[in-house]
């Protein structure tokens, strides 16, 4: 994947000059994703921002995607979201589109100061959705990248997600409210996360799914 979006990718969009892929590997049985600027992708179990359970050892490579397209600059980017990672292993078994958030009441509405509007009515929720979509979107469109995701046997889109919630806080109760809500979906689905309608990523053979942070996803 990291050769496809370095030559493919950037042939497909006309970028005229090379951008290089920021790339790691791990054959860890338990490791977590962390969003963070200037700092590893892959760290130790339950340190990071979204947990992950290699049940097979696979030699598994995550790709810094945000980075990437953010580094390109063009103007055909400047509109479009993007996820923070690519997670895949060397067998086409699973690719994975992720995008991480932390947060205590993700579905509050996002107010765009600069429009001075609503611009996602479903908070976080809805935003990770069209980062998830958009990214897709962009991959799609790229003929050799399109063929080379056809390959994995299973391929999701997935919004980890980590609360700051403390019990010692004066909570509202929109976020007393999410909270249960969390506990429910979590409860529910646990390492699989929870599976969620999306017509336009499911047009893709993409499953939409979320988890937290308190479960482990099972690659």
């Amino acid at each position: 994947m990291k050769d496809l979006l370095e030559q493919n990718f950037l042939q497909h969009y006309n970028i005229g000059r090379f951008i290089t892929v920021q790339q790691e590997g791990t054959s860890e049985e338990w490791f977590d994703l962390h969003n963070a600027k200037d700092t590893p992708m892959i760290v130790a179990y339950q340190q990071g921002t979204g947990s992950f359970h290699n049940t097979a050892n696979a030699t598994l490579s995550v790709i810094d995607f945000d980075r990437f397209i953010t580094n390109i600059k063009g103007k055909i980017f400047e509109k479009r979201k993007r996820c923070d990672f690519l997670l895949h292993d060397d067998d086409n078994k699973i690719l994975v589109l992720n995008e991480h958030t932390t947060g205590n009441n993700l579905a509050k509405p996002i107010y765009n100061k600069r429009t001075e509007t609503i611009e996602y009515p479903g908070g976080k929720y809805e935003k990770a959705e069209h980062q998830l979509f958009d990214s897709l979107s962009l991959l799609s469109a790229v003929p050799a990248i399109k063929e080379k995701i056809a390959n994995y046997k299973k391929r999701i889109c997935l919004m980890s997600y980590k609360t700051t919630l403390r019990q010692n806080a004066a909570l509202t109760h929109a976020t007393l409210a999410f909270g249960r809500y969390r506990q429910t979906e979590a409860n529910a689905t646990k390492d699989h996360g929870a599976i969620l309608s999306c017509p336009a990523i499911e047009s893709h053979n993409f499953e939409y799914r979320r988890i937290s942070h308190e479960y482990t996803f099972k690659l």
